[in-house]
């Protein structure tokens, strides 16, 4: 599992500007594990932020790869958001396309 976050980690780190991210972001991939976004980066951990998302690892992977929509994905059901909803779309607009 811990494998699935370093590579989803090293991915988000090549494709995602970080100091254009007016807050943070954190992403929970159910059964799998969290990982965080600020203005350092992306890294694997815990800590409070501004918006949570969540997803299943398939949901989660399809995203990354840019095969799935975020906006789609968050209509549908597949991706929840908790806070702000604007650091959010910002996020998706960037490092999920």
């Amino acid at each position: 599992m811990s494998e699935i976050l370093n590579q989803a980690v090293a991915k988000l780190n090549k494709k995602f500007v970080a100091e254009n991210l007016p807050g943070t972001v954190k992403f929970e991939i159910a059964a799998i594990g969290t990982i965080v976004l600020d203005n350092k980066g992306a890294r694997i951990g815990e800590e409070s932020t501004d918006v949570t998302l969540r997803a299943n690892q398939d949901t989660f992977l399809t995203l990354l790869r840019g095969d799935l929509d975020p906006m789609k994905a968050y209509l549908s059901g597949k991706l929840q958001i908790d806070g702000n909803t604007k650091i959010a779309i910002q996020f998706a607009n960037s490092a999920m396309r």
